[in-house]
């Protein structure tokens, strides 16, 4: 595997297979329009950048930016691609380009019912295995449970969260966040 990292553009033509790939991947309610995804690649505070192993695509990952925390918007893999080692190897390409970040992200939170071979279960156990840990904080968003996860864990900068997002989307913009009782 020699990955290559491409940043992604509007005009980049790599953008439509990320388009198809977010499209695939993601519940509908859970996507930003596409339109705005495209335009943000030309901000300073986005970074999307492609992959690619000998010319052919295999995920992505979309960050938000801010001077202390990044929030890991999406990240994918072409379902080809998917249990070789791409997603690990994109996670590593994250913190080797932003080690003095903390890199945040939220995953949907596991229902009591799910067993280890869920897709909630698995994806939780992909980011622990990459450096991340659960915060103690949920959040809920168009009626799904998340939990947020960082790479930081419990150190987790909930001031520089609460920045990032009010300076996104404003006051509004702010996920309400709990704390979770142990």
């Amino acid at each position: 595997m020699a990955l290559q990292s491409v940043r992604v553009k509007p005009w980049s033509r790599v953008f439509g297979k990320i388009r198809q790939l977010l499209l695939s991947q993601f519940p509908k309610d859970e996507l930003y329009p596409i339109l705005p995804l495209r335009l943000m690649t030309l901000k300073r505070n986005f970074d999307c950048t492609a992959f690619l192993d000998e010319g052919q695509f295999v995920g992505f990952y979309y960050l938000l930016l801010s001077e202390k925390l990044h929030f890991l918007l999406y990240t994918a893999v072409a379902a080809d691609r998917q249990s070789k080692g791409y997603g690990g190897a994109i996670q590593k390409a994250i913190r080797e380009k932003y080690p003095d970040q903390e890199i945040v992200c939220h995953i949907e939170m596991p229902k009591p019912s799910d067993t280890a071979g869920d897709q909630t279960i698995r994806r939780l156990r992909f980011y622990e295995r990459n450096g991340y840990a659960f915060t103690g904080y949920k959040t809920m968003d168009e009626g799904v449970k998340y939990w947020v996860m960082s790479t930081r864990g419990r150190d987790f900068d909930r001031a520089s969260y609460d920045k990032l997002f009010r300076d996104m989307e404003g006051e509004k913009g702010v996920p309400k966040l709990e704390l979770v009782r142990e």
